[in-house]
């Protein structure tokens, strides 16, 4: 199923006065919270370096069609929310530090920000910030055809 099929049709008005028939991608579902809450219907999942999402779609799901119920259930949106591979954490911090290896802050041996402790570069920084969005939660794959069924209920009631 491709994700944008399921939304509703509208009528779109250009300039000229041309009517055109479009998906209305302003439609919104969001996830109902108990659904959201349900630990039953989860599994804890990695992202490998370098991995996009239909690459971890086809290793839990044997198929990349459920690309995007990965990135609705972890509510990612914008690019930046997924995981950069190693190497490009790496670019990142030389573009966006005049210094990657240059100190970014001390640490306590709690892992807190300290005055002095272990130094953290921009790079380890940086790192760490991508790693933290490694670890996701994705709907365990023998539940995925029933979040499927239950997710276009939903946009049938929201057309």
């Amino acid at each position: 199923m491709s994700y944008f099929v399921k939304y509703p049709h509208i009528f779109y008005s250009f300039n000229e006065g041309e009517n055109v028939i479009v998906r209305d991608i302003t439609t919104r579902v969001t996830l109902p919270q108990d659904v959201l809450s349900t630990d039953a219907l989860y599994q804890d999942a990695v992202i490998n370096s370098g991995e996009m999402p239909e690459d971890v779609s086809y290793r839990l799901y044997k198929s990349t069609q459920y690309h995007w119920i990965i990135m609705l259930v972890n509510q990612i949106i914008e690019p930046s929310d997924w995981p950069m591979s190693y190497a490009d954490v790496e670019e990142y911090a030389n573009e966006l530090y005049e210094n990657p290896y240059g100190v970014h802050h001390y640490e306590d041996a709690d892992g807190n920000w300290a005055t002095s402790g272990t130094t953290i570069t921009n790079l380890e920084y940086e790192q760490t910030l991508n790693e933290e969005k490694r670890l996701i939660r994705v709907i365990r794959p023998d539940l995925i055809s029933v979040f499927v069924s239950e997710f276009n209920n939903l946009m049938k009631e929201s057309g």
